[in-house]
């Protein structure tokens, strides 16, 4: 089953669609101003390339370091996705995961995971006789 989210700017304007169909939380495809393009990613879900699906040339190329520092990217804001499939925002440098940010900068998110676990590891261990 595939899903289609859409990127949307200012006044509502469709600024691109995304389609999901391998993977839940990388777009294998973006639609943007009528053109498609295939979304490349790596192991972890960081997008690495962004290639024209009609002939073949190569859109956007993203290199990161260990920690999501984004070394080289030949189209910065030509689609959101970044470092293990989180969006990355420019003004902030934050990979955004949905319930909190990354800063790949600092190596470490920017709060708490909001599950609400609490240190109590004993609820973790199964009991057998």
């Amino acid at each position: 089953m595939s899903m289609v989210a859409t990127q949307l700017h200012g006044a509502w304007n469709v600024v691109a669609r995304f389609v999901y169909a391998s993977k839940g939380h990388v777009p294998d495809y973006m639609i943007k101003g009528g053109v498609t393009y295939r979304v490349i990613s790596d192991h972890l879900g960081s997008v690495r390339l962004v290639v024209n699906s009609a002939d073949g040339s190569k859109a956007q190329q993203i290199d990161y370091d260990e920690f999501g520092n984004i070394t080289q990217d030949t189209n910065p804001d030509f689609q959101p996705f970044a470092y293990v499939g989180g969006v990355f925002d420019q003004h902030t440098k934050l990979i955004r995961f949905g319930a909190r940010d990354y800063d790949a900068h600092a190596g470490r998110w920017t709060s708490k995971d909001p599950i609400g676990l609490n240190d109590d590891l004993k609820r973790f261990w199964i009991f057998r006789k």
